[in-house]
């Protein structure tokens, strides 16, 4: 939370009055009572609640929990930004779209990618980079595949073609140009400059590892870093 707080701090604001996050020892709390639930009722999902204390600690615990205004509305607020990015990477784009377009249907495909996510790209210092590439656009996937229907139908289509060639198993990268080609009508609509530029340096990445086989392919990932968007 302390670095999501950090990125989006409104310029200006000093670094020394960055949130301090720690653990609360209240009981009884909304805490508790989230984590319950499943206790009391069982066919409940179990959910860890956390209390958040943000603020550093002053002369008297009186300004320490409560400090004085409006010192405590900047502080709610740059607490806000950070745990509204932690909600925004907990949801993944590429999930949302699959799941939204086709159900139960495309839950193998999504479940392969995650497999490869999860025990390939992020055991490798490079393979997390390229994780990161998708992560940094999620806010903007998410609100262009729930308000531009072509995008989430041109979306849709890349997540279904890339399953298959993901548990094509030894076979090649053999639908890179349909792949490209997709990506060339994203790079289109109506995206931001930083998306389009890395749609872009996909597409270019696409073109070097077609014709490969597809482990080979994910090895290239794990061995090359990405582009970033700025600098190259």
């Amino acid at each position: 939370m302390r670095t999501t707080h950090t990125q989006n701090r409104r310029p200006g604001t000093a670094a020394a009055h960055l949130p301090r996050v720690r653990p609360s020892a209240g009981k009884g709390t909304t805490s508790d009572y989230a984590y319950s639930r499943h206790v009391a009722n069982p066919e409940l999902r179990k959910v860890y609640g956390f209390t958040f204390e943000t603020g550093y600690s002053q002369n008297t615990a009186e300004d320490s929990f409560q400090p004085p205004f409006p010192e405590a509305d900047r502080i709610a607020e740059e607490a806000t930004s950070g745990l509204m990015s932690i909600l925004h990477s907990c949801v993944c784009a590429i999930h949302l779209i699959g799941i939204d377009l086709f159900g139960d249907e495309e839950e193998e495909t999504l479940t392969t990618m995650r497999g490869i996510r999860d025990h390939r790209l992020l055991q490798t210092e490079n393979g997390r980079e390229w994780v990161e590439v998708l992560e940094r656009h999620q806010a903007e996937l998410i609100q262009l595949a729930t308000t531009d229907e072509a995008f989430r139908s041109i979306s849709g289509e890349l997540i279904t073609m890339t399953g298959k060639m993901l548990r094509s198993e030894g076979r090649g990268f053999e639908h890179g140009r349909e792949l490209r080609q997709l990506l060339s009508e994203l790079e289109g609509s109506g995206v931001s400059p930083e998306l389009r530029a890395d749609l872009r340096r996909l597409h270019l990445l696409i073109r070097q590892i077609e014709d490969r086989p597809i482990d080979d392919a994910i090895d290239f990932l794990e061995e090359v870093r990405p582009y970033r968007a700025k600098g190259g």
